[in-house]
């Protein structure tokens, strides 16, 4: 998702994207298209699906995947899913089957993987309407698109591994939208369940550790600490330290928290070190 902006308006935007039915139950997307973009709905509509496919080949290059069946350009469909004229579309389609035999995505119909973007005709706007100042000040209206359907069939993978190849790609999908493009990807499930991770500076202070299932500390040696803080938040030495100083001591989190994962090297080593334990917390137990 480009941008940045605070939690009120991330909160506004979730509230947009879990609005219908079932909600939080789908990967799910929000775009805000400007008029100086797209002059028509029907502009508006192959301008997000053409962003979505663009975004296909790098994102494949990325992740090791090799495509086949790819859209070169948004695919339009009547109600009898037959091809049909842009304007009177019932839906709009962009998509990729992607082959990748180390996760399991080959290329019969049994194994098959698939990523794609749609959008309905019931979720369209009929006109453009004024943009909220805290999405985009600089652009007063655009074609607002609320309720746009991510899809990832996963048949080849493991049903243990799907979330994690269905989140490194989406994540990698995201960075090539379209600004103003905001998306909702539904959480990892536990015997059928929802999985939630809480982001909390004060979780073990508060109590709120005790109603989860397992609680997780993140720590770094406090001199990579120091050059972080310094680096990211423009801060002189002795104002670092003294942030770090008014922060409870490792040992209270080796204490409170059931695992710790160390932080000390790239991010890279990070995410991977995070994965295997996500892995590890959400794997189904095999008979």
């Amino acid at each position: 998702m480009p941008g940045s902006f605070g939690v009120g308006a991330g909160i506004k935007i979730i509230n947009h994207l879990l609005a219908g039915p079932k909600a939080g139950e789908y990967d799910i997307m929000c775009a805000f298209v400007p008029v100086s973009v797209a002059k028509t709905e029907a502009d508006a509509r192959d301008y997000i699906v053409n962003q979505m496919i663009k975004g296909f080949n790098p994102v494949a290059k990325e992740q090791g995947y090799e495509l086949a069946g790819t859209s070169t350009e948004p695919l339009y469909y009547d109600e009898k899913a037959k091809p049909s004229d842009r304007e009177k579309a019932w839906q709009v389609i962009g998509s990729t089957f992607v082959i990748n035999e180390n996760v399991g995505c080959g290329k019969t119909r049994s194994d098959q993987c698939l990523f794609a973007v749609r959008l309905e005709k019931d979720t369209e706007p009929q006109q453009p309407a004024p943009v909220p100042a805290w999405i985009d000040p600089d652009q007063p209206m655009a074609w607002f698109f609320p309720t746009i359907r991510v899809i990832s069939k996963l048949n080849g993978v493991e049903v243990s591994k799907r979330d994690e190849v269905r989140y490194d790609w989406l994540t990698a999908w995201a960075k090539h939208f379209p600004k103003n493009t905001f998306m909702y990807v539904s959480p990892a499930k536990k015997d059928g369940k929802p999985l939630f991770a809480i982001d909390a500076i004060n979780l073990l202070e508060s109590g709120m550790g005790n109603g989860c299932d397992v609680t997780v500390g993140i720590l770094a040696p406090k001199p990579v600490r120091l050059a972080r803080i310094m680096a990211r938040d423009h801060l002189s030495e002795q104002a670092a330290r003294a942030r770090i100083d008014a922060q409870k001591p490792d040992e209270f989190y080796r204490t409170g928290c059931q695992v710790i994962l160390t932080n000390d090297t790239s991010l890279e080593a990070f995410r991977d070190a995070s994965r295997r334990l996500l892995n590890d917390i959400t794997k189904e137990e095999t008979p």
